[in-house]
């Protein structure tokens, strides 16, 4: 119906107003598209979208799927109002470079880096890509490796930094117009069209030393095995005081972190051990 009555211009009504009045209506269906600085169709430009005459209200019906499109691929969220909160998040003054102080420690990083409410999966290997590429990466780098369009990080980015915030009550990073620059949370580096992220000094030591002596290696084991089957690794470290029992499924894989509290009972530790060693039905490896 509304590709119908959108066929045509409507008599003292522009794009604006027309998506708006149905944005307000159905905010998962029908995207603004208007002429503000820092919203609307600059926000689509700003992503590298490619809208068709954005500014004629007869091309509507035919941007917005393209627009569903983009968004259906490479985010989680349905209204499309946050494709301008997320634009307000950057500016041209964000292309120089920062590596602002967050107040959060090294223990912290890696307590959230084995938190899969904190790092999730995608997160996990977004960080494994961006080490093994040397500690630093742009988005159009990452993209290339991912086969994605290089704007579609900034929205799980931005979602992890929120993650962390909440998790630590850490410093937001801010612009000098006072909005927040979430991206540099979780990175230091500069944010321009294809972004540079750079893994934070402050927490890269222990996330090094996190990564490459176990999880970077225990996903490398797993793959590159020859076994022809289903392959998991585990993580697993001794403990005196807590335990852990998170999974994470990274490219199709298993990942399991495990602890044995080597505090408790001894009876405890072995069914401990025993009920570690019942994750079966793969070929395991354990470090």
């Amino acid at each position: 119906m509304a590709e119908k009555v959108l066929s045509e211009d409507i008599r003292g009504m522009g794009i604006a107003s027309v998506s708006q009045i149905l944005h307000c209506i159905k905010p998962y269906v029908f995207p603004i598209l208007n002429d503000a600085d820092d919203a609307g169709i600059a926000a689509y430009k700003k992503i590298g979208l490619n809208l068709n005459k954005p500014g004629d209200i007869t091309h509507y019906i035919e941007n917005i799927r393209l627009i569903k499109k983009f968004r259906d691929e490479n985010c989680n969220f349905k209204n499309y109002r946050i494709f301008d909160t997320i634009f307000w998040s950057y500016s041209e003054d964000d292309i120089a470079q920062y590596a602002e102080s967050i107040d959060i420690t090294k223990e912290q990083w890696v307590e959230m880096l084995i938190d899969p409410d904190v790092f999730r999966p995608w997160d996990i290997e977004l960080v494994l890509k961006i080490y093994d590429m040397g500690g630093q990466a742009t988005a159009t780098e990452l993209a290339k490796k991912d086969s994605r369009h290089p704007s579609s990080y900034n929205f799980p980015v931005v979602d992890l930094a929120k993650r962390i915030h909440n998790y630590t009550n850490c410093t937001v990073p801010k612009r000098g117009d006072g909005k927040k620059r979430w991206w540099h949370i979780p990175f230091n580096g500069s944010y321009t069209d294809n972004g540079h992220y750079t893994l934070r000094k402050s927490n890269f030591s222990e996330t090094k030393s996190l990564i490459s002596s176990n999880l970077y290696q225990i996903f490398a084991y797993v793959k590159n095995t020859d076994y022809d089957g289903d392959v998991s690794g585990m993580l697993l470290y001794p403990t005196v005081d807590y335990e852990l029992d998170q999974m994470y499924k990274m490219s199709g894989n298993k990942i399991y972190v495990k602890t044995v509290n080597l505090g408790d009972e001894f009876q405890n530790i072995e069914n401990r051990l025993l009920d570690i060693i019942k994750v079966s039905g793969t070929h395991l490896y354990t470090y």
